[in-house]
């Protein structure tokens, strides 16, 4: 396999993985958020008055919208890809945005257990 599209490759299977998690769902469901901006919005307190299995739902929403972020950002890269012939070049490789379904596609299908075409 070329070396540009196993960073591809790769580059898209970190995000699918990050898109499973983050630090705030996690924190969420623990029921406290660190950090000074935390206390100044006062999530919290709405955090204490939550239940067990409320933090838990807030925490699968969090998760969801963290990637929906994630895939919005890529539909960006795409249209950038498709309409501006963007490239993404890495380590002197450029990556094969277009090889397989495109950006976002490709996140969406390997998030989706999709195996990669060789």
């Amino acid at each position: 396999m070329e070396k540009g599209a196993e960073i591809y490759k790769n580059l898209i299977d970190e995000l699918v993985k990050m898109s499973r998690s983050c630090a705030d769902a996690r924190a969420v469901k623990k029921g406290r958020i660190p950090g000074i901006d935390a206390e100044k919005m006062g999530i919290n307190e709405v955090l204490n008055r939550l239940n067990e299995n409320e933090r838990d739902i807030l925490s699968k929403f969090i998760v969801e919208a963290y990637h929906a972020g994630i895939y919005d950002t890529l539909e960006q890269l795409e249209c950038l890809r498709s309409c501006k012939n963007m490239v993404i070049t890495v380590e002197g490789e450029t990556l094969p945005l277009g090889k397989y379904e495109g950006i976002p596609n490709d996140y969406i299908g390997r998030r989706s257990d999709w195996e990669w075409e060789e």
